[in-house]
């Protein structure tokens, strides 16, 4: 699978050496009256610098709250180096022209739409079902060991990269759906082969919807890959532990 925390501090209840293991703190034995414990004193350098290291991890979280800013832009190589997009511009330019060929070049445009609206409809469900059987079927254990492992993506856990899995394929699939609504709307019914000859309006927009479309469905083969890898990896752990 491809696939940070709000906090506070108590200098009383947590020690700032086991959060920054290569501060260098001046560490004194107390007397009898401590019973032998160590007292740490910390300089006001060292405090500020736990202020900045817990600040900088609230503006992370909030950062993340911000869905382009946060979620897709620090993705954006992963998505954009992917095999999907490619693939699904292959799939959609033979998809325009193979259609010209085929006796569907007749068909009208609302009505290819139609089909393609109830398909990515659909598809959008099997995306929420997904991420909520994704999150489900672990258990709270593992859903708290994968929050706090580190994913393939600096600064997200392997929680994060899964959860928006799910959350970008659903996205391909809305976008599927204002495709389709643009079609019924603008397309009417004018067939997918006309004009005829074809300008190149009427091509550039037959290739972006099928691309958008074939992108669509490749995503959602991901979600069903996606949970048949979570599948196999809880059965996988309840099998060594059992």
């Amino acid at each position: 699978m491809r696939a940070g925390g709000l906090g506070g501090i108590g200098l009383v209840n947590i020690s700032l050496k086991c959060l920054f293991p290569r501060t260098s703190f001046t560490s004194f034995i107390g007397g009898a009256g401590c019973l032998g414990c160590g007292v740490a004193w910390i300089t006001g350098k060292e405090v500020r610098m736990a202020e900045d290291h817990l600040n900088g991890d609230v503006e992370r979280d909030r950062a993340h709250l911000h869905v382009l800013r946060g979620q897709v832009v620090p993705r954006w190589r992963i998505i954009a180096y992917n095999w999907q997009p490619y693939a699904a511009l292959a799939l959609g330019v033979v998809a325009a022209v193979g259609v010209q060929l085929l006796p569907s070049r007749d068909v009208a445009i609302n009505e290819f739409a139609g089909h393609g609206l109830t398909v990515s409809s659909i598809s959008v469900s099997a995306c929420l079902t997904g991420l909520a059987l994704s999150i489900a079927l672990p258990g709270s254990e593992r859903i708290e060991n994968w929050a706090k492992m580190p994913g393939p993506t600096d600064g997200f856990s392997v929680l994060s990269d899964l959860v928006f899995t799910f959350f970008w394929a659903g996205c391909s699939q809305i976008l599927a759906v204002l495709v389709s609504i643009s079609a019924l709307f603008f397309g009417a019914d004018l067939s997918i082969g006309s004009p005829h000859p074809l300008r190149w309006t009427h091509w550039v927009a037959l290739v972006s919807s099928f691309t958008i479309f074939a992108y669509a469905l490749l995503q959602l083969l991901v979600v069903f890959q996606t949970l048949m890898q979570v599948g196999t990896l809880i059965i996988a752990e309840e099998q060594r532990s059992g």
